[in-house]
């Protein structure tokens, strides 16, 4: 099992077979669980790592991009729209190299 380091104030380390599994990116955020045997970590959905007023912001821009689409595409909903960008955003990371 990889071990991951507590790092000066308070940060984590995590091996690079965890980043290159999760598809883990610098500010990407991860949601904690604190169980009777430990720490349980695991990535947040893509929507879940908007900030509320960026996600306003996000649906005016579908509304308006929506307009100018075909038909079939004006029928989608905004959680089929929100659901095709992030699975376009985690093939993204997917090709993707790290620095």
């Amino acid at each position: 099992m990889p071990a991951v380091t507590l790092l000066k104030n308070k940060k984590i380390a995590f091996p690079q077979e965890a980043i290159e599994k999760f598809g883990l990116k610098e500010g990407d955020l991860l949601e904690m669980e604190i169980q009777e045997a430990g720490i349980f970590l695991k990535p947040l959905p893509v929507g879940d790592r908007i900030a509320p007023q960026d996600l306003r912001a996000f649906r005016r821009a579908l509304k308006n991009l929506r307009a100018d689409l075909s038909e079939e595409a004006q029928q989608m909903s905004e959680a089929e729209v929100e659901a095709l960008v992030a699975e376009a955003i985690q093939e993204i990371r997917k090709t993707q190299v790290s620095p």
